[in-house]
């Protein structure tokens, strides 16, 4: 005979089942749509994402800051993955238009703002996620990887595709499985993790360039196809300046630590946050991909001769030189504005409206 504490238990089960699948409903009907307030918000940022833009250009800043990137991180945070991917993939096309380079669009760089917002989105989606929440951010965040690691493919030498991917996959998944069981002070440390992650990827991506000869000289390792050569002093003060760049990241990231534990004020646990995800932003866009990005566009639209194994020593050591000082810059911004975006998200977004387009 079934007792009434089976029967109860049976009934949980079946309404917590039928709660989850009314939330993925709920999620997919609502993603492609906005709702008047969203649209409004949406329209006020994309004229400040072009005011932004011009001002930069105006001043001759655009030539050094990238406002995309920021606007990207925004949309994400604010819009969600999918609204937010599609107002920045907006912003992006609308940026190449206002500088007359339209022409020049290539889908190697109009994937990344999309991946930055999603990315973006999810990240501070944990943040705040609870419950089955948790669990559906876990999938998109290894979509993000796969997708990730198909531009990989895409662009980067074949013979290192396994190591590459089997990194980026395992990398990712042990982050998101970190965050699904984290809470409280956890958070602080899965953005430590992520810093490092970045900073490994990044150190991975070099070890498998960067070789030594039996006499001892360093060489830069150019595939079977070419004859390695020594590295130059610029890359050898560059890789130097990225060790004692990310070391002070790392002291910062410690300092704030310490205020927080402190002083228990949530406005540190913000920022932690940011430098997390704007530093892996930075290093896997800009310092990692961003030579190979560019090298493939120059192939592509300029018809140049260039390989990655040949020319990515010589392309990454601007970008990296130029993201030490700009992302800085990127982490202070955005953490003056996250306040005001957590109020409009909390007090607006969140209670949304059932008219939408």
């Amino acid at each position: 005979m079934t007792n009434k504490f089976d029967i109860n238990n049976q009934d949980n089960d079946k309404n917590k089942k039928t709660t989850f699948w009314i939330k993925i409903k709920h999620f997919l009907s609502n993603s492609f749509k906005f709702t008047p307030l969203e649209l409004v918000i949406s329209g006020v940022m994309f004229s400040l994402f072009i005011i932004s833009f011009f001002i930069l250009k105006v001043t001759g800043l655009g030539q050094f800051f990238g406002v995309e990137i920021l606007f990207c991180v925004i949309f994400g945070i604010i819009f969600g993955s999918v609204k937010g991917s599609i107002l920045a993939i907006l912003a992006d096309t609308f940026s190449l238009i206002l500088n007359g380079q339209i022409g020049l669009w290539y889908w190697g760089y109009a994937i990344w703002p999309p991946i930055i917002s999603i990315v973006s989105s999810i990240y501070f989606f944990f943040y705040k996620a609870n419950g089955n929440g948790k669990i559906s951010s876990i999938l998109i965040f290894i979509l993000t990887a796969i997708l990730s690691a198909f531009f990989i493919i895409k662009t980067a030498d074949k013979e290192k595709i396994v190591p590459y991917l089997i990194f980026i996959l395992f990398a990712i998944s042990t982050i998101c499985l970190f965050l699904y069981k984290t809470t409280g002070n956890g958070k602080i440390i899965a953005s430590l993790l992520l810093i490092l992650i970045a900073v490994g990827i990044m150190i991975f991506v070099f070890a498998n360039n960067v070789k030594s000869s039996p006499e001892g000289t360093i060489l830069i390792d150019r595939g079977k196809s070419s004859k390695p050569k020594t590295i130059s002093l610029p890359w050898a003060i560059t890789l130097a300046g990225v060790l004692i760049y990310s070391l002070g990241i790392l002291v910062t990231f410690i300092i704030v630590v310490a205020l927080y534990i402190k002083n228990k004020n949530k406005k540190y646990l913000d920022f932690i946050l940011i430098i997390g995800i704007m530093t892996f932003i930075i290093i896997l866009y800009r310092w990692i991909f961003g030579p190979i990005v560019y090298i493939k566009w120059a192939q592509h639209v300029q018809g140049k001769k260039w390989t990655v194994n040949d020319r990515y020593v010589f392309f990454a050591i601007p970008i990296i030189v130029n993201s030490m000082f700009t992302l800085p810059v990127y982490i202070l911004v955005l953490s003056s504005l996250y306040p005001v975006i957590k109020m409009l998200k909390r007090n607006y977004l969140d209670l949304r409206s059932k008219v939408s387009y």
